[in-house]
């Protein structure tokens, strides 16, 4: 059984309303059933993991949505807008990931270095566009201000090596969950895996 919850991947409503009075999204997207709204967004989140912002073009996102071009543009003013929604739809799901780790109680290190392997919350695809908003976007043609999707798990790393009993002092922690996030995203990211507990134990 997962130490943590899985994410779950769901349309948030709620944040749609917020995104059509930002201007980020349209009305008619906002009214489309939610197995419609959660398709476009699961390909986006495949497709700009895949190919980045510059190199995923409308005409490519909505053959494999399955929308017409006609239909984008009342969807999404613009692709930057498309990248801002799927952004902020990611970042709510790795919000509640975060928040039901707070109710977790991590037995010690073994359970920590599980989950940090096996129990991976992220897919392989949204592992790819954590990668890419996290690392790739800042080489993109498009900037979007105060995007930081890494607080979450920073915050969870922070957690979960405090519950470690007698083994590490507030700096030590500050340092490995720096260390730990750079390394996750930067290698086991782009090779499509979560690190290996052994890794983890290495780095530890």
């Amino acid at each position: 059984m997962p130490l943590l919850k899985r994410l779950k991947r769901t349309i948030d409503e709620n944040r749609l309303d917020e995104m059509v009075d930002a201007g980020i999204i349209g009305e008619p997207f906002r009214r489309l059933p939610r197995e419609k709204k959660e398709r476009v967004y699961a390909v986006a989140v495949k497709l700009l993991g895949k190919f980045g912002y510059d190199g995923l073009s409308v005409d490519r996102f909505c053959r494999r949505a399955g929308i017409s071009k006609g239909s984008f543009f009342q969807y999404f003013p613009t692709k930057s807008h498309l990248l801002e929604f799927t952004i902020v739809m990611f970042d709510r799901y790795l919000e509640q990931y975060s928040h039901s780790a707070t109710s977790t109680s991590v037995a010690g290190l073994d359970d920590f270095l599980n989950w940090f392997g096996a129990d991976c919350p992220l897919t392989l695809q949204e592992k790819r566009f954590y990668l890419f908003v996290t690392e790739g976007l800042r080489h993109s043609a498009v900037l979007l201000e105060g995007i930081d999707l890494s607080r979450h798990l920073r915050d969870e790393f922070r957690l979960i090596l405090r519950s470690v009993p007698g083994r590490l002092s507030a700096d030590q922690i500050e340092f490995l969950t720096g260390g730990l996030l750079s390394g996750w995203i930067q290698s086991s990211f782009v090779r499509g895996r979560a690190p290996s507990p052994a890794l983890v134990a290495r780095l530890l």
